[in-house]
């Protein structure tokens, strides 16, 4: 191998559509179906924000979007974080500890293993929607 070369020797990741694996992406990419939903009022509150009527200022006339399963479902303890920690944390943060755990996983690596070694995991996410709203709560409580 030169140093130009790379291998990918695991991947996990977090799509909509309850899609965590491999086999599960594939199988949504070969349906041809797409994963865009109608937002859930456990997300927010959609109605207080909807009118059919495209020209009204601050209103939507849809709310679909690309849904993630389970955003509340994580295991602090596992990562050694507090409860009250992890309650804080944008839920994409606690996503990106999963996710890179689950790559290491996938591709047969311990934690142990991986330590001082010149092996890595890449990520990518982006999003200012929980910090907004973690800072209205703030906001209100204060």
């Amino acid at each position: 191998m030169s140093n130009m070369d790379i291998a990918v020797i695991g991947m996990a990741f977090r799509f909509p559509g309850g899609v965590k694996t491999e086999q599960d992406f594939w199988r949504l990419l070969q349906s041809g179906h797409s994963a865009i939903t109608e937002i859930p009022a456990s997300r927010w509150a959609t109605e207080l924000y909807q009118d059919s009527e495209r020209t009204v200022p601050g209103r939507s006339v849809t709310f679909k979007a690309g849904i993630l399963d389970g955003v509340y479902d994580f295991d602090a303890q596992f990562f050694r974080i507090s409860p009250k920690e992890a309650e804080w944390m944008d839920p994409q943060q606690r996503f990106l500890l999963e996710v890179a755990y689950e790559c290491l996983e996938n591709a047969n690596i311990s934690l142990s293993n991986i330590k001082g070694s010149g092996c890595g995991v890449y990520t990518g996410i982006s999003s200012l929607g929980v910090i907004k709203l973690l800072c209205k709560h703030q906001n209100a409580m204060a």
